[in-house]
């Protein structure tokens, strides 16, 4: 369903709401002491707080994980402007990019990433060793066009 630890503000929402929601829904089900009417409001407190908890589960988290995975990206960006010229920042780069955890975010998010750093990797070997790099600056706008279009799609 989802591979990322929630934070603790969503294990707080989880713990607190999850239990009280199915006790309104059982209340609301086996109580005889109270009318219809409140009975089934009960039961429709409760659906209502459970389905907090699957949107908290299978949508908020996915989208957290996915802003900060990009926020990552985007202080690796920022360091790579910053960085003297040379092959050794596009090193570092790399680096930072392969090193952002990436577990709970989307896979094609991660996807993208992955195959942006892949193609720039190719690329920065083709520099070192001198070799024609036409279509390896191909393959990086296409990979760096991807992961944009992924970054739009969560951001």
């Amino acid at each position: 369903m989802f591979a990322e630890i929630p934070t603790w503000f969503d294990w707080v929402f989880i713990i607190g709401v999850t239990p009280g929601s199915i006790a309104a829904v059982i209340y609301g089900l086996v109580s005889r002491k109270q009318s219809l009417r409140s009975r089934i409001g009960g039961v429709c407190v409760g659906v209502l707080m459970l389905g907090g908890v699957v949107f908290t589960l299978l949508y908020d988290i996915p989208q957290k994980r996915a802003k900060q995975v990009i926020r990552e990206c985007m202080a690796a960006s920022d360091a790579l402007q910053k960085s003297p010229p040379g092959l050794a920042r596009v090193d570092e780069f790399i680096r930072r990019i392969r090193s952002i955890d990436t577990r709970g975010a989307p896979e094609d998010l991660v996807t993208a990433l992955h195959d942006h750093a892949d193609a720039m990797a190719q690329a920065e070997k083709a520099a070192r060793t001198g070799s024609e790099s036409k279509q390896l600056d191909d393959q990086i706008a296409a990979a760096k066009e991807r992961f944009a279009a992924a970054v739009r799609k969560y951001w």
